[in-house]
């Protein structure tokens, strides 16, 4: 039996160390939106812009492209005023199981049904619980946070009767209630997108609203700063 005394408990003198907002090692979060809103620049103005709501510090980042290749990337990618100068692109989903521990900070998969194809059930609660699970022990083992990028299901795309919430996630609901941060993208009117925090353990709610340029790439209008909860 292993557990730890109350009396023993002591908070850390510099805090929680948070790899990105409200995602800290050895945790799980997702990001997500309708398939073809802009996740992939969303990430670019993350890994380009000092000023982004979510990164607020260089990182050692392993990009998982698993349905882009390295044509795509190289578009997308290069030529880029890269803040985090440490960022490896991997296009095979078994090199995540090859990864050494203290490599990285933060793992993105992108996406999260092409990494999960062939293994389980994405509508089964017990079976993507099961997958979590196994997904977390390895991330511990690495000693790293994993961000998810994945679409969001039908309802959520309903502008009339649907709603944008950490619900929104194509497939089972465990996946949003396993997962410790949820950061949603969302097309508000005409060329305007907006990313927000739609489910956050540690930290407050946070978004941040984009203009799509010419190229389709994304330029932040403002800092929203806190939402209300």
């Amino acid at each position: 039996m292993s557990y730890i005394d109350s009396t023993k408990l002591k908070k850390s003198k510099t805090g929680i160390k948070f790899e990105i907002l409200g995602l800290k090692k050895k945790t799980i979060g997702v990001l997500t939106s309708a398939g073809g809103v802009g996740k992939g620049y969303l990430l670019k103005s993350f890994f380009t812009d000092t000023k982004n709501f979510l990164f607020k510090r260089p990182l050692k980042i392993a990009y998982f492209s698993l349905e882009d290749d390295i044509d795509i990337v190289n578009d997308k990618f290069s030529e880029m005023d890269i803040v985090h100068k440490n960022i490896h692109f991997y296009f095979n989903k078994t090199e995540f199981f090859n990864l050494v521990p203290n490599k990285y900070d933060l793992i993105i998969v992108d996406t999260f049904s092409r990494f999960n194809k062939g293994q389980v059930d994405e509508n089964s609660n017990s079976e993507m619980s099961y997958l979590y699970d196994t997904i977390l022990e390895r991330v511990r083992e690495l000693n790293c946070a994993l961000l998810f990028i994945h679409h969001t299901n039908k309802t959520s795309r309903d502008k009339k009767n649907g709603s944008f919430d950490a619900n929104s996630l194509r497939g089972a609901g465990s996946l949003s209630d396993d997962a410790r941060l949820v950061i949603g993208l969302e097309e508000v009117k005409k060329g305007v997108l907006k990313a927000s925090t739609l489910k956050i353990n540690f930290e407050s709610p946070n978004s941040q609203v984009y203009n799509r340029n010419a190229s389709g790439g994304l330029e932040i209008v403002k800092e929203q700063g806190r939402n209300k909860c």
